[in-house]
């Protein structure tokens, strides 16, 4: 055997490339000034590890010391590096030490851990090096002393491994052309590399398996097949003529492209670094790629290779290196790899050993355990107890456990105490450990339950318990001892009211005690039920007694609801809320009708109901219900009910509305009352009508479904003209040409009143019209403008043969409905698709270049075929379509077809593009697909530069070069023509000149203040203006400890409102604003919190007018959009300098319009009259100028925003204003939200004719405002019923309410359940946990709402039934199963472990084979989510079942003085030993063996009767009584030997077994 030892990482970096060796580099720096850290004094040996008479390893001793008189944390680094200078190996460990102490460490190295990445590297001699770091308290490292060793020479060694050789197979890209078809294999011991081992390779060729050929593993181990192509393989391992593996297969799966391209790998080794050997790995890679990336996107099945069931299964979501299986128990496995998931395509399959696991639980149990008790009052009965256990494992190892023992009151069943205690056990040591003394706290038995876990590594196995009870008595002067509570004695009084012989109320009296001498506070509580369960009244009682006096107590008295057997149930609790006592009795009452404090629930009902519609808005269409309804009573009195109406949408059963009203009604006479509703909404709707007595008790309800209701005045219909069909046309047509209609088409004009551009949607619905069933429907959003012609159309198609009914409905922006039309009747046929295929734009986009657009767009079809398409395209400006442009052309589905038609604009305006897609052989033929560009600016052709869009611009302080000094200047101007820029220094100029490109710049400016202005040009007094002010340079110096502020100032577009500007006007006017206040480099950050007020140049009346205030925000920003034509000015005070600049606006300059604020004012006052303003007055006056105009049309919008700059509110007011006209609007706005600082933001729109919007003006100011309070005449106070919840249990709640009684309760009980209009409310909680109930009360006027918290507690599962039996026979394989309950939400998430001698399983149902006879205890734990817990343990009477001859195999005969041969084998079901008896009945002494083969020669010739037996170590025993003939030697001299003829040769042949070993 040829092999070579390597440690594992190199066996995974050089192979598989899984992991790669990271070395570490220490942040370390000079050593510290505080201490100082040194090697002491260091030395090494070399050591023989496999007895070959040559050193292969060597180990470091150091004496590491400190100047501190303190402990100190170190870290030391060991690195090697061999005779080529490579880096072969290293190690580093932290160590604490103390500088009075001798701290003494080792380090070792042995040859084999070498690190080989070059075929050059680990060649002797060997250099060692040592570094020595100070690690703080903040984690950092400081370089403190070092030392090395040269030249020591170390040898390979020549250990003869023992163990289970594996051979492990990948799929890689293992040469350089990266695709990943080269097929590697890896012969290993644990870390030592096999070679010599032959592989044998196949391919499968359809059915057939074909040879590939074979290849032997070199000295790394490895052996690799080439360039192999797509396909199945399989293959075989032999070493010295013996075979190491069975067949297993291994998949190529190669292809041209990357995505064709998959590797994978299949691992076993010591990943997890705990030197066991037990850890699994798999992964596949994708693409092309020499260098390999791994994930674990595979599934993996594990299964014992002995009886092929399954051991784990696993996949991994490809976010991972590897998809580990680690701490695999001891043993042989095979596996089967597939890609991504189960379903997933066969990567591999193949065969491992894992040599078990330090981790693997080896089983641990309680080795001994003792309890020990003391009697503290000397009065011979134990008073306190402690228990001392001893925890033992199986494994040679440490193993953390953790011990938990539970204590219980064994008189009573209540739960006392819970302790759990973790402890390190050694299975070569005798681990004592006890527990805390327990005091009793009454005189009692007590239960003591213990239970072992192993929780080592991610473990957390059950292991082992013991229980057992003892009796305690409480002694007084060690512990506050629980007396004992009664009731003493307990009586019931009842009250005939009415005088007819039979009760009708009652109380109840009791007298409660305690054994103590001394007073305690305990609870009585109690609850009644009626005769079918039904929950009555309950109520408690807090009572202080003494064990020296007569305590007499009553309840108040209790009326019952109606004729009855109630049922009273009383308990007692002591001050700790242990139980103590109970009581309960059944008594039959009667309710008195005549007695004032009788509530006597008589029956209500709903005798009869109607419902009508109406139209209340006078608008043609039905919007109000009117359900009339006659509730009627058992009772021949006046009775208060309550009737409620809930309206629910009947498309998604959501809550749409309520009413309710209350009633009066008598059983005597006939009531008819009604509840109307009007709707919202245009809709369908249905109706629960429920009624309450008067006390809150449910007594009847009906429904009424589906009434279609439309929404009031303002929500369209043929009563308001709004929005309309000027027309809508319907007709059919044959599309798939099969001689039947299939598609019914709509052509349609949307109008509207109001001249403007409405946004609308066409609603289409189709129903069947034989069963009304709703079929199919759509829905097309468009925009039109006044009573233009606007042209629409829309087609459908059905999914089946039959008549169809449609109603088309016209919504508008605010989804009111506005018009519909039906059509009925509509006869329709399936469309064939085979007969016109389906084309549709994939996707499309466009680019604006002035003047110009160009429309891309990649139409696709779902033919397999070539297809002719036509694409037109409609051209708007405004309302008016002006041109149509097309082109056509031939595409299909495999590629994508790439198009793009061009336009050019005449004059500067915003269009409007419709694409529409048709095909068709001869020309536009179907419809097909359509898109809309809409508002798209395209500038002249002239490509001046004075465009109404403006010029953008932009100047500030920077670095622009490599030397990162802030002491750049740089300027943009988006002009046409360069611009000229200026900057002077003490009012010198010192740079100045044009703009190339756009852009200019000053580089390397020395320190100091400067003044800059950017203009059209130099010479011209009318040239246009850009922007001026002041920056200062900080020359060669740094910024980083400067207050200095620096402002840029940017003038240009923010289309997405983001603070991103584009510098093109092309796209748009060039008029938001971007100021940043910065120190130092503006791309470091900003200044937050810094006021610039702008202010507009009045050129009439030649000064600044205040025009807004900007606050820059956390990156020193802020921007302001849509800003006016004009020169601007802003301020600012700048770390207390004063500071100031100018910039202009160019952008719709050409307008001859112009309104603005004259002015505005802001008045708050105090509504509420609680010294807090709450209310906020906005009062405008507005002007405005044009020219050659009669008026404009304005639109002022105030939004108010919270202090998180949350819109929260906001007012619009269209208006129109004749030229140097003025109007004046006032806006008022209450705070209902809660107190804070609101921002109150002013636009003034202007409204031009072709729908384009321009600001005018805009204001912005921020006040504090307190919440508006209103004063309601009612609390809430309390919600009761709130205690002691459990999960599952039906409990009334009722809210306590102080002040009036008129009003509404609506519940919100944080499960997502709504009460509406109820004090009280009877309510589930399906599942345990801490829930907040809402109550919201109101009338007329007032609202308040609380909130209250509850706990729900959780219910422990109950066990309804355990499955099995209870004897059973050893070996046999025996069925455990379990029936449980618990509340509904629980029971998806019940967890059921049964706990067997030697193992837990998990599942309702498991099978178990006791391998010996004898009692054992099982137990079945069910637990849920919650943490609920419930045990059962059951005996299992396991019975020995006798051994069964496998063999038996005697001679026929024999001869007198020669040896026969027996052959005798048997098997136990159990884990028995078997003994074999031989009685011969020749007289000789019966032979007793182990082993079933035995020889026995007769002494003289007879017949004899031979008795064999199998006996089991339990006493089982299989008895065979058999004659064998022994003939004397002269009878066998006389007959002759037999013929060997050639069925002895079969015989023979067969006889001969062909033994096949693996070595695992």
């Amino acid at each position: 055997m040829s092999q070579n030892r390597n440690s594992i990482s190199k066996q995974i970096l050089a192979w598989t490339a899984v992991f790669a060796l990271v070395l570490s580099i220490l942040p370390y720096s000079v050593a510290d000034q505080t201490s100082d850290e040194y090697f002491e004094s260091w030395s090494y040996e070399l050591s023989d590890t496999d007895g070959d008479d040559q050193y292969d390893t060597v180990i470091f001793t150091f004496d590491v010391d400190t100047n501190v008189s303190d402990y100190a944390e170190v870290e030391v680094n060991m690195n090697v590096i061999d005779a080529n200078g490579n880096y072969v190996g290293g190690e580093n460990e932290d160590y604490e030490i103390y500088w009075t102490e001798n701290d003494t460490f080792q380090m070792e190295w042995f040859v084999d851990d070498c690190y080989e990445e070059d075929d050059d590297g680990c060649e002797a001699p060997y250099d060692f090096s040592f570094a020595l770091y100070e690690i703080d308290d903040n984690g950092y490292y400081y370089y403190e002393d070092n030392f090395s060793e040269a030249d020591i020479w170390l040898n390979e060694t020549t250990i003869i491994p023992e163990g289970v050789m594996q051979i492990e197979n990948a799929v890689l890209a293992d040469d350089i052309d990266g695709y990943h078809n080269d097929i590697l294999f890896f012969a290993h011991m644990e870390d030592y590399e096999i070679s010599n081992v032959t592989i044998e390779l196949e391919r499968k060729v359809g059915t057939q398996w074909v040879d590939v050929g074979d290849e032997d593993t070199d000295e790394d181990g490895e052996a690799s097949f080439k360039n192999m192509s797509s396909g199945e393989y399989r293959w075989s391992g032999t070493y010295d003529g013996e075979t190491i593996d069975a067949l297993s297969h291994t998949f190529v799966f190669y292809g041209p492209t990357s995505g064709q391209n998959m590797g994978h790998v299949a691992v076993a080794g010591d990943y997890d670094n705990d030197g066991d050997f037990d850890d699994f790995g798999f992964a596949r890679l994708h693409g092309n790629s020499s260098e390999p990336e791994f994930n674990d996107g595979v599934y993996v099945e594990l299964l014992y290779e002995g009886n092929n069931t399954l051991y784990a299964e696993k996949g991994g979501d490809g976010n991972e290196d590897l998809l580990m299986f680690n701490d695999v128990h001891e043993g042989n496995y095979t596996f089967s790899m597939y890609n991504g998931s189960s379903s997933g395509d066969l990567l591999q399959s193949g065969w491992m050993h894992s040599y078990g696991s330090l981790n693997t639980n080896y089983g641990e149990y309680f080795e001994s355990w003792s309890k020990y008790t003391t009697d503290t009052n000397g009065d011979g009965v134990a008073n306190n107890i402690f228990v001392e256990y001893n925890p033992d494992t199986e494994c040679n190892c440490t193993v953390d456990i953790m011990v938990s023992y539970e204590i219980y009151d064994a008189d009573t069943g209540m739960y006392i105490a819970f302790e759990d205690e973790e402890h390190e056990i050694n299975g070569t040591e005798v681990d004592e450990f006890e527990t805390d003394v327990f005091y009793a706290p009454r005189d009692s038995n007590y239960t003591f339950e213990f239970y072992l876990y192993d929780i080592s590594g991610d473990n957390w196995n059950y292991e082992d318990n013991f229980s057992f009870t003892v009796y305690l008595e409480c002694d007084t002067t060690n512990v506050t001892c629980d007396s004992d509570e009664y009731f003493e004695s307990w009586s019931y009084h009842t009250n005939d009211t009415n005088g007819n012989g039979i009760a009708n109320n009652l109380y109840v009296a009791y007298n409660p005690d305690t054994d103590c001498n001394c007073s305690v506070d305990i609870e009585v509580s109690f609850y009644a039920t009626s005769e079918n369960g039904d929950y009555q009244y309950g109520d408690y009682y807090d009572h202080n007694i003494t064990g020296t006096e007569v305590d007499n107590f009553t309840t108040d008295s209790f009326y019952p609801s109606e004729d009855a057997n109630y049922t009273f149930y009383f308990t007692l609790y002591d001050n700790n809320w242990n139980f103590e006592d109970e009581f309960n009795f059944t008594v039959y009452l009667e309710c008195d009708t005549e007695d004032e404090n009788s509530n006597c629930d008589y029956d209500e009902w709903f005798e009869d109901w109607d419902h009508t519609t109406e139209d209340q808005d006078e608008d043609n269409l039905d919007d109000t219900i009117i359900i009339e309804f006659d509730p009627n009573t058992e009772c021949d009195c006046e009775l208060d009910i309550q009737v409620s109406m809930s309206v629910y949408y009947n498309s998604s059963s959501s809550f749409a509305g309520n009413e309710f009203d209350s009633f009066t009604i008598n059983g005597t006479q006939v009531d008819n009352f009604d509840l109307e509703w009007t709707s919202s909404n245009s809709s369908s709707y249905d109706f629960y009508v429920y009624m309450y007595d008067d006390e809150w008790n449910f007594e009847d309800s009906f429904w009424i479904y589906d009434v279609y209701l439309y929404q009031t005045s303002g929500a369209g219909g043929p009563g308001d003209e709004d929005e309309y069909f000027d027309w809508v046309y319907d007709y059919l047509f044959d599309a798939d040409d099969d001689g039947y209609n299939d598609t019914i088409g709509f052509d349609y004009d949307p109008d509207t009143t109001c001249d403007c551009y409405i946004n609308i949607t066409t609603y289409f619905d189709f129903y069947d019209n034989q069963t009304g069933n709703f079929v199919d429907s759509f829905n097309v959003e468009d925009e039109i403008y006044g009573e233009d012609n606007d042209y629409f159309y829309d087609d459908w198609s059905p999914s089946y043969n039959g008549t169809f009914d449609v109603i088309v409905r016209l919504y508008d922006g605010d989804e009111y409905l506005e018009d519909e039309e039906r059509f009925d009747n509509v006869q329709l046929n399936i469309r064939s698709e085979s007969n016109d295929s389906d084309e549709w734009f994939f996707n499309h986009g466009y680019e604006v270049e002035s003047s110009d657009i160009e429309i891309r767009y990649d139409p696709d079809t779902s033919c397999d075929c070539e297809v002719r398409v036509w694409v037109y395209i409609d051209v708007y400006q405004g309302n008016d379509k002006i041109d149509t442009i097309s082109e056509d052309y031939y595409i299909t589905s495999e590629y994508g077809d790439s198009f793009s038609q061009s336009w050019s604009a005449d004059d500067e305006d915003y269009y409007d593009f419709y694409v529409v897609l048709f095909d068709g052989e001869d020309g536009p033929d179907n419809y097909e697909d359509d898109f809309w560009i809409n508002d798209v600016y395209l500038g002249d052709d002239g490509n001046n530069n004075d465009s109404d869009n403006g010029i953008a611009h932009l100047a500030y302080i920077a670095t622009t070069d490599e030397d990162e000094y802030v002491n750049d200047f740089v300027g943009i101007v988006s002009s046409e023509n360069e611009a000229f820029f200026e900057i002077s220094h003490e009012d010198n100029v010192v740079e100045s000149g044009y703009s190339e490109d756009g852009i200019w710049f000053v580089e390397n400016l020395q320190e100091g203040w400067y003044d800059f202005q950017v203009m059209e040009n130099d010479y011209d007094e009318q040239a246009m203006h850009f922007q001026s002010g002041s920056f200062y340079s900080y020359g060669n110096n740094s910024h980083n400890s400067s207050d200095i502020v620096n402002v840029g100032i940017v003038v240009g577009i923010d289309e997405n409102y983001e603070g991103e500007f584009d510098l093109e006007c092309d796209s748009g006017p060039c008029d938001d604003i971007g100021i940043i206040a910065y120190i130092g480099d503006p791309d470091s950050g900003g200044v937050e919190n810094i006021s610039f007020d702008i202010y507009q140049w009045n050129s009439e009346e030649e000064h600044y007018d205040y025009y807004v205030t900007l606050v820059t925000n956390e990156s020193g920003i802020d921007v302001h959009h849509d800003t006016p034509c004009g020169e601007y000015m802003w301020m600012a005070e700048l770390n207390g300098n004063e500071a100031s600049g100018l910039f202009d606006v160019h952008a719709n300059c050409n307008a001859n319009y112009r309104a603005w604020f004259d002015y505005f004012e802001y008045y708050i006052y105090d509504e509420d009259d609680d010294n807090h303003d709450d209310t906020i007055y906005v009062d405008y006056s507005i002007n405005a100028e044009c020219s050659n105009c009669e008026y404009m049309d304005l639109l002022l919008i105030l939004d108010v925003y919270n202090q998180d700059y949350e819109m929260v509110f906001t007012f619009e007011e269209y208006f129109s204003i004749g030229p140097s006209d003025s109007d004046f609007i006032s806006f008022m706005w209450q705070n209902n939200i809660s107190d804070g600082n609101y921002t109150f933001h002013s636009i003034l729109e202007h409204l031009v004719d072709d729908g384009e919007v321009t600001v005018q003006d805009s204001t912005e100011e921020t006040f504090f405002l307190a919440i508006f309070n209103y004063e309601p005449d009612f609390t809430i106070e309390d919600v009761t019923g709130r205690d002691a919840v459990f999960e599952g249990q039906n409990v009334q709640y009722e809210a306590i309410i102080q002040g009036s009684n008129d009003v509404i309760v609506d519940w919100d009980m944080g499960d997502g359940t709504i009460y509406e209009d109820a004090l009280k409310v009877f309510h589930t909680y399906q599942d345990s946990g801490t829930y907040e109930i809402a109550i919201f009360v109101f009338d007329e006027n007032n609202y308040a709402e609380e909130y209250f918290p509850i706990y729900v507690r959780n219910m422990n599962p109950t066990i309804l039934n355990i499955m099995m039996d209870d004897i059973v026979n050893e070996g046999d394989e025996v069925s455990f199963n379990v029936q449980y309950e618990d509340v509904p939400l629980d029971m998806a998430d019940i967890s059921v472990r049964w706990i067997f001698p030697d193992g837990v399983f998990e599942d309702n149902f498991v099978q178990y084979t006791f391998a010996d006879d004898g009692e054992f205890l099982i137990s079945v734990e069910i637990k849920d989510d919650d943490g609920g817990t419930t045990v059962e343990q059951r005996m299992v009477t396991v019975q020995n079942v006798a051994p069964i001859f496998t063999e038996f195999a005697l001679p026929s005969q024999g001869e007198q003085g020669v040896a026969m041969d027996f052959r005798i084998s048997a098997t136990d079901p159990g884990d028995d030993t078997i003994t074999y008896t031989f009685d011969f009945g020749d007289g000789t002494a019966k032979l007793i063996t182990q082993d079933g083969n035995v020889s026995h020669k007769y002494a003289s010739g007879d017949t004899f009767e031979i008795i064999i037996c199998a006996i089991d170590e339990d006493g089982g025993e299989t008895c065979r009584t058999e004659v064998i003939p022994v003939a004397l030697l002269e009878q066998i001299e006389d007959s002759g030997l037999p013929g060997f003829g050639f069925l002895g040769v079969i015989s023979a042949l067969g006889a001969i077994t062909l033994l096949r070993r693996r070595t695992h």
